[in-house]
């Protein structure tokens, strides 16, 4: 869904009081529209939230039930494949996905999947399926909330590389070891930004909302996405 307007006087009133009062499940989703002072009332308001974004969790692999990084290029995976390119992967078995994103990281040897290895790791996998004439890899260092904005509205889910990650009591242990989580929506009112993402933690809601000025304090370090040639 996609709304670009100017809000009238009576249609800002009905929008701040149905979006922006505390809603039931306020407490499961604590930043949620946090933001009451609206200012000027004629905003741009802009909603995009993306359809049939796998969820598969570390918690669901023990196998790599430490490794945020193989799940979220999981996800970003399966969502080509079931959405617009099937031949992209060859199994409906999610793990054997995570299986050759590990492999092609390297991770066994290195326990750790490193941030200058995804682009790589997607292109080699996307090559491997012949689909390099189809589907290319962007990354972005330091994105802005413009640069998600603008690749989740044409329904590409981004993976974002965070140095640390919490949602009331799931928070990434070591710090330094950082979280990636994958972005499937937007809510942006004027200069009131949220994410919609899927953390790969069970416990965490599956839309998961958060202030982009949030995410941004825990440092956001680098994007990856998917998109078509």
């Amino acid at each position: 869904m996609k709304i670009r307007k100017t809000l009238s006087v009576i249609g800002l009133s009905v929008l701040l009081a149905s979006t922006y009062l505390p809603s039931a499940d306020a407490s499961e989703q604590p930043d949620r529209f946090t933001t009451r002072d609206r200012g000027d009332i004629n905003l741009d308001y802009h909603v995009h939230e993306i359809e049939n974004v796998p969820h598969y969790y570390m918690e669901d692999y023990s196998r790599y039930s430490g490794s945020c990084a193989l799940i979220a290029m999981t996800n970003l995976i399966m969502y080509h494949d079931k959405t617009s390119f099937p031949q992209l992967v060859s199994t409906d078995d999610w793990k054997r996905v995570t299986d050759r994103v590990a492999t092609l990281s390297n991770f066994e040897k290195q326990k750790t999947f490193y941030i200058s290895q995804y682009k790589g790791v997607l292109e080699g996998f996307i090559a491997e399926h012949n689909l390099s004439n189809s589907l290319e890899v962007k990354v972005i260092s330091k994105p802005t909330y413009a640069d998600i904005e603008h690749y989740v509205s044409q329904d590409y889910p981004v993976q974002l590389s965070l140095k640390d990650y919490d949602y009331g009591p799931w928070h990434e242990v070591d710090p330094n070891s950082g979280h990636s989580v994958v972005v499937k929506g937007i809510v942006r009112m004027g200069d009131v930004k949220n994410v919609i993402l899927r953390s790969g933690w069970k416990g965490v809601p599956d839309n998961a909302y958060h202030s982009w000025d949030d995410l941004q304090k825990l440092q956001i370090n680098q994007m990856s996405v998917i998109v078509r040639k």
